[in-house]
């Protein structure tokens, strides 16, 4: 059931005034309304709030894909539900309900938006679109509109606690007619779309210092510029620890000594090694990667010495790669398909070595990495997968905690081949 117009303007209405008090909001004047029959509105996915940014600019009436997790929450699944008429859509899994009810709706002559990035940007930068995307465009028959939102990720990063007050800008890249998508192939569209929706944020800035003297700054109220930085990033680039890393207001530190701050700018303070956080990210992986052994037998075994070095202290017990670096208090629960939930297992999860590769491990249930088809996060805080044909969910106790889950999906994403073929 489509949402009633004035529902739709009142909510309208209640966003602008949110938008206003959090961001410096402003967007290119195009109204979406203009074009006849569906429409279909891609855009690069920067933080929590692109489908209100969004909503905002467009001046028409919009559906929304929204992650299966938001109609488990008591009374905002019955507000995606009941009132917006949301598409839900299980993040890691194989989303052909989603893709299905798109469709349906779009042929029923509905606008509707998708971050088709499948997350959110943990870095600033743009990851590309899921690879489903072109088939979606093709099939719905739709006219295309692609959408860039600028700022967006320094204003409220994905790992943050709160916002920061700045320059945020939504503006159309480009119209594609249904005569001129039915010309192009499903990969060609896909390759138009990552053309558009491309963005990196900190070159963004580098080119506003190189235009007007000065880059965007971004006031947050409570310097609190670098609180919860840690569930990005978990390698201290002095020591090389993991899990050892603690931030504090404006500042993130290792015991080690090291410490660092996050500028008005997002960039960091001292640029020695790294002058961003997307930097501080691309190295940390890497370097996961090697503990995983994926460079040659004889660096592997190498390696292996410096898992002595990289333990932290969040756990005593269960190993992380045989190493102390697991994380404690964490649920895993079952997800079925009328969005209920049940606990299966309690305790620490951890990512540990079996014969020919590893496990992922909470409490006293363990899964194979390789046996996990789809892995996904919701947020910063849950990790959800696909194995066996079940799906699962892993969260912590303390939802408002500094755990950094972000390395089990590197770990997932660096030993799984398809694992960057498959949607969040």
């Amino acid at each position: 059931m489509k949402m009633k117009k004035s529902m739709w303007n009142l909510l309208e209405r209640i966003v602008r005034k949110a938008v206003d008090k959090k961001f410096d909001y402003s967007f290119e004047d195009f109204d979406l309304g203009a074009i006849e029959g569906p429409v279909l509105l891609v855009t690069n996915h920067v933080c929590a709030w692109d489908p209100l940014l969004i909503a905002l600019a467009a001046k028409r009436q919009l559906a929304f894909v929204a992650s299966e997790h938001v109609f488990r929450i008591p009374r905002l699944g019955r507000l995606a539900e009941k009132y917006l008429d949301a598409i839900p859509h299980t993040k890691a899994s194989s989303g052909t309900k989603a893709t299905k009810e798109c469709i349906k709706r779009l042929r029923a002559g509905e606008a509707i938006f998708i971050a088709s990035e499948g997350e959110q940007s943990w870095d600033g930068k743009s990851k590309g679109v899921v690879a489903t995307t072109g088939k979606l465009v093709k099939k719905s028959g739709a006219t295309l509109v692609t959408y860039r939102i600028e700022g967006g990720y320094i204003a409220f990063p994905r790992w943050a606690k709160g916002t920061r007050r700045g320059k945020v800008y939504v503006h159309p890249v480009k119209v594609y007619t249904p005569a001129e998508l039915e010309k192009m192939t499903a990969e060609e569209i896909k390759a138009a779309i990552n053309r558009d929706i491309s963005f990196d944020v900190w070159e963004w800035q580098r080119e506003e210092l190189l235009r007007n003297g000065k880059m965007n700054a971004y006031i947050s109220d409570k310097d609190c510029r670098a609180e919860y930085l840690e569930r990005l990033v978990y390698i201290c680039p002095s020591c090389r620890k993991i899990g050892t890393l603690r931030s504090h207001g404006n500042e993130i530190e290792c015991s080690c000594g090291f410490k660092n701050e996050i500028t008005e700018t997002g960039f960091l303070k001292d640029d020695t090694p790294f002058a961003t956080v997307s930097e501080w990210s691309d190295w940390q992986d890497d370097e996961l990667c090697k503990l995983l052994g994926g460079e040659s037998e004889a660096e592997s075994q190498a390696e292996s010495k410096e898992l002595e070095k990289a333990q932290g202290d969040s756990s005593q017990e269960k190993g992380f790669l045989g190493v102390e670096c697991g994380d404690k208090d964490f649920v895993l629960l079952k997800i079925n398909g009328d969005h209920t939930e049940e606990i299966v297992s309690e305790g620490e999860i951890a990512l540990g070595r079996i014969d020919g590769g590893f496990k992922l491990s909470v409490g006293d249930m363990s899964f194979d990495l390789s046996k996990i088809s789809r892995m996904a996060m919701i947020l910063a805080n849950r990790i959800v997968f696909s194995s066996n044909e079940m799906y699962y969910e892993i969260r912590p106790h303390d939802m408002k905690g500094r755990h950094n889950l972000r390395k089990y999906l590197v770990a997932w994403q660096r030993t799984n081949a398809n694992a960057n073929e498959e949607e969040e």
